[in-house]
């Protein structure tokens, strides 16, 4: 089931979105899904922490879904190596087994948010509402 879009004014932009996903069917599928979504925008894809440490670095994004499983190199690294940016993005770890050991080695780790990627369609909205909450304006 698709979620609802984001209604108007409880997110006013569009949030810049990188995909790190090793496995290129996945990724695939994942910018399609997101490519459906009004309130994202998708700066790009990796396959690898250094592939998205590098883009990241000149894409800007505000979050970045991260496959938590990636085989070479881990996603703590490609998580330590964003963090490292003075304006550094919201990290989302995209879980292959969403329960909660994966999901709390992902937050200890420094993700802001953990998902399995089963529930994304579901989750992704309510995740990004949560991660960028409407400005409230000034008393």
């Amino acid at each position: 089931m698709t979620p609802p879009p984001l209604q108007p004014g409880s997110i006013t932009r569009r949030i810049r979105i990188l995909v790190v996903e090793e496995h290129e069917r996945l990724a695939h599928a994942l910018l399609q899904f997101l490519a459906t979504e009004p309130a994202v925008e998708v700066v790009g894809s990796a396959a690898t922490p250094d592939e998205a440490a590098l883009k990241a670095a000149w894409a800007e994004p505000e979050v970045v879904l991260v496959d938590w499983n990636l085989p070479r190199q881990s996603a703590e690294q490609a998580c330590r190596l964003m963090r490292q940016r003075p304006s550094a993005p919201r990290i989302v770890a995209l879980l292959d087994d969403d329960d909660e050991p994966y999901r709390a080695a992902a937050l200890a780790a420094g993700a802001d948010a953990a998902v399995g990627k089963g529930q994304l369609g579901e989750a992704l909205v309510p995740m990004l509402r949560n991660l960028f909450p409407p400005a409230r304006p000034l008393d």
